[in-house]
Order: C-alpha cells, then structure tokens, then sequence
C-alpha cells in the first residue's frame, strides 16, 4: 500500500477476486488499529507518520527488541523454532533477490515475531507486531531499495548466527544495528514524501 493513494473496497474485493464484506471487515480492522483512514464516499488510505512519530516508534523498539533478542539468545531456541527461522530467514532473502517487497516484508514481520516467541511473552510479541506493522505499510520510493533489501536479508541471517551460538551480546548488537539501520531508511523515506494534511472525514459507515 502506498500513502495518498485511495483503495476502495469494491477494486480491492475485485483485484483479490473476494467478495466485499471480508475485504471491508479488513480494512476496518486496519482502521481501528491505527493503520487506515477512511475517506467518506471513497474508501481508505494509509494513515501517514510524520518524522517524529517515526522516530518514537523506533525508540520504543530499540528499547523493547534489543535487549529481548538478548533474552531469546540466552536461552538458544529450539530445533524446531530455529528450523522455522531459518526458512523465513531464506524466504526473505529470495524476496530480496527477486525484489518482492512485499513478500519480503511478509517473511519479515513473521521471522522478527518469530524470534520474540521464543520468550514465551504472549504480550510482549503481540505489542512488537503492532509497532512493527505501524512502519511496515511504507514502500521504498528510491533506487536504493533492493540494497536495503539485501543488506537487510544479510542481517537476519547474523542474528540467527548469534541466536544458535547464545552470544547475547552479538545478537544486541546486530539486532541494534539492524533496527537503527531500517529506521533510517524509513525516516529518509518519509522526508522525501511527507504526510499529506489529514482528510477530515473519518466516518467509518460512510467509507466504500
């Protein structure tokens, strides 16, 4: 999804080949979430960040993935957890290779909750997958976004490294880099396109 651009239900239930209803429930989970806005009369959009909004979401990430990723090297995983990491973590980096963004964001958001299972913390993986998907709707407006998919895809495949061995530190350290990294991008992102002024009709009942 793009911001600024208005989807509707009915072209989203066609393009999907779905009927309306589960397409309209959809978006206004999104909605309730946070994610969208209707538009009155003619669907929903992405419900732009501006700079600073960005940033403190990022803040409340470092703060909560950094030192839980430490947690989940201290206790390693199981065989079972890491064989399921290892796939998504290759399934991210053929969608880098082939420049599926969204397919790669996809295997992302599942490998990073994942990771934050392995702590048995219901509601710590349930608020990481919320802030994640608060900047996961920003695409890559650049010609450098098939290198920070590929850097990005490099990355996963060190925080298993560290996972696997229980070095605590290291995968810190790269989870650290790895979020600071992103945030960056997202952030440079966002500067070149800025939010535009809200619609002032959010009537959920109105929206098609």
């Amino acid at each position: 999804m793009q911001r600024d651009e208005i989807y509707s239900v009915p072209r989203l239930a066609a393009e999907l080949q779905v009927s309306a209803t589960p397409v309209r429930e959809a978006l206004l989970d999104l909605a309730r979430e946070g994610l969208l806005e209707p538009v009155r009369n003619r669907g929903f959009r992405v419900v732009a960040l501006a700079p600073q909004e960005l940033n403190d979401i990022y803040a409340i990430r470092l703060l909560l993935e950094v030192p839980s990723i430490a947690e989940v090297a201290r206790s390693g995983g199981s065989p079972k957890q890491l064989q399921s990491l290892r796939r998504l973590a290759s399934s991210i980096q053929q969608s880098a290779v082939s420049g599926d963004l969204i397919g790669f964001l996809d295997a992302d958001r599942k490998f990073h909750v994942e990771l934050i299972d392995i702590i048995g913390n219901k509601a710590l993986s349930k608020i990481v997958a919320a802030l994640r998907d608060r900047v996961r709707l920003y695409g890559f407006s650049d010609g450098k976004a098939n290198e920070h998919l590929a850097t990005s895809s490099a990355e996963h495949f060190q925080l298993l490294e560290r996972v696997e061995n229980r070095d605590a530190d290291g995968a810190a350290a790269v989870m650290k880099h790895h979020l600071e990294r992103s945030r960056d991008v997202w952030a440079a992102n966002v500067q070149r396109s800025p939010p535009s002024p809200a619609m002032p009709e959010k009537q959920t009942s109105a929206a098609t």
